[in-house]
């Protein structure tokens, strides 16, 4: 009989697109997102559902390539290094954690920056990898982002569109990837469900989906539920917008 592969998810999307809420709604599809988290903030209080050990060597990655989060880079042709013996036991650690579990997901949205590094590994590993993109209305991200950071409008739409041409370039023909809906989920979450449970091609645990409704996503809905008013006439949105939808 044929060994089953394990699936390894990882989560991106820029930040303060509902990645960390999609990340928990995984649970529900029995993909296992770990419990070594790190800690909660005022920004996020239900939990970024962060594995520390992929959390730490991202924080590597960064740190050897000179560069922070919201770092202003030319994503065509950056060359990114990611040889370096200082997280290999983090490695190890995180090839543990998948080792007892069929299915694995993994999220940090400073990964986007290194997915040949995370693709590479994985199935170096012979494991199944795929690819989970979270997309919202910049409109959303725009305030959020400048909100909790101070940035200026024009860098947050700078930074993503950096992000989203990552996602973009990571696009292979072959590849199977998936693209979550963040404001689909707050509006209709059943309709959301029902989508990607065909795509992930799972059973669905209603316990953990009412218990998901119930803790987490009635809080997200509070703040979540704004009207998209006409932001902003810098044409970097224009074109944001038109990605979003396309999506």
């Amino acid at each position: 009989m044929k060994k089953l592969k394990k699936k390894v998810y990882l989560v991106c999307g820029m930040h303060r697109s509902g990645t960390s809420v999609v990340t928990k709604f995984l649970e529900i599809f029995d993909i296992n997102i770990g419990s070594d988290f790190s800690p909660l903030r005022h920004d996020n209080k239900t939990g970024f559902y962060e594995d520390m050990s992929f959390f730490r060597v991202n924080n590597k990655l960064l740190k050897l390539n000179k560069i922070e989060w919201d770092t202003h880079i030319n994503p065509r042709n950056f060359k990114f290094k990611t040889n370096n013996s200082e997280y290999k036991y983090l490695l190890n650690e995180i090839n543990q954690k998948i080792m007892f579990n069929y299915n694995f997901a993994f999220k940090d949205p400073r990964s986007i920056l290194f997915l040949n590094f995370w693709e590479k590994f994985f199935k170096k590993k012979n494991y199944d990898v795929k690819f989970l993109y979270c997309f919202r209305h910049p409109y959303y991200i725009c305030k959020s982002i400048i909100k909790r950071d101070k940035k200026r409008e024009t860098t947050v739409l700078s930074l993503i569109l950096q992000n989203w041409f990552l996602i973009l370039k990571n696009i292979k023909k072959l590849d199977e990837n998936i693209f979550f809906d963040y404001d689909l989920l707050i509006k209709d979450s059943s309709k959301f469900l029902n989508f990607y449970k065909k795509k992930l091609k799972s059973s669905v645990s209603l316990k953990r989906y009412n218990f998901f409704i119930s803790e987490f996503l009635n809080i997200k809905k509070k703040v979540n539920l704004k009207k998209i008013n006409v932001y902003s006439n810098d044409y970097k949105y224009k074109i944001l917008i038109e990605i979003y939808f396309f999506f």
